[in-house]
Formats: C-alpha cells, structure tokens, sequence
C-alpha cells in the first residue's frame, strides 16, 4: 500500500502542473518524452522532446501546443531526440502551420548531427530556424 502512495505522489509531475512566476501563469505539460512551458510574458512556448520522435508521441506533441496563440514563438528542442522519422516530420509541419505559416517564428534547436542531417535532407532549414 505505501509502495501505491508513493506512485500516485509522482502523477502530477507527470502529468503536468501549473505555477506561476512573477504573477504571470505558465502551464506545463509532460508524458514519456514531450514536455513544454509557456510562457506569456515572454511569447515563447518551449516544447522538448527525447527520445524517439515518432507517431506514437502525435498526440503529445499536439498537446504541448494546441491551446497556444498562433502568436507565440516556438522553440522546440530537439538536443534529446535519438530517432526521427516521417511521421515526426509531419508533426513538426503541423506545428509551422499552426504558428501561422511564418507570421511566428519556429526555431528547432540543438538536434543532434544525425537529426540535423534528417531535417537538412527534407530541407526543413527552409522552412525552420535550425539553431
């Protein structure tokens, strides 16, 4: 019984929680391997991801921005992921066209050089800030 305790004290990190800093609220959101913080104060959504990029995190990845103003500028941090494939690559298009085709920046970050290479072979450094 104590051992069921101490898991359901982990949920909500799991899961996610809200807090706020300087009285604006930031929310964040986590699974397995997508995480992200909003922050309004500053227009910027953060997501990271680790691990394998690929269809099984679709949802996650939606969730992690799909509340958010197409406004905002989204940073996603790709210096954990280890495997991307197509699917991915969608997910990361449907980010861009939810950012506003342009009108908002989307800067991929710290991919790792395999990673880097996917994006630069689907020329996504066309489309995306690579940083």
């Amino acid at each position: 019984m104590d051992a069921m305790v101490g898991l359901l004290d982990d949920v909500p990190s799991i899961v996610g929680r809200y807090f706020g800093q300087a009285g604006k609220p930031t929310h964040e959101v986590f699974s397995m391997t997508v995480s992200s913080r909003v922050s309004e104060e500053q227009g910027v959504v953060e997501i990271e991801v680790s691990g394998r990029f690929d269809f099984s995190l679709q949802k996650h990845f939606r969730d992690a921005y799909r509340d958010c103003s197409p406004d905002m500028n989204y940073r996603v941090d790709l210096s954990k992921v280890d495997y991307l494939d197509s699917a991915a690559l969608g997910m990361l298009l449907l980010l861009r066209q939810h950012a506003g085709d342009g009108k908002s920046s989307v800067t991929l970050c710290r991919p790792g050089a395999a990673v880097e290479k996917i994006l630069k072979i689907a020329n996504f450094d066309r489309i995306f800030d690579i940083d």
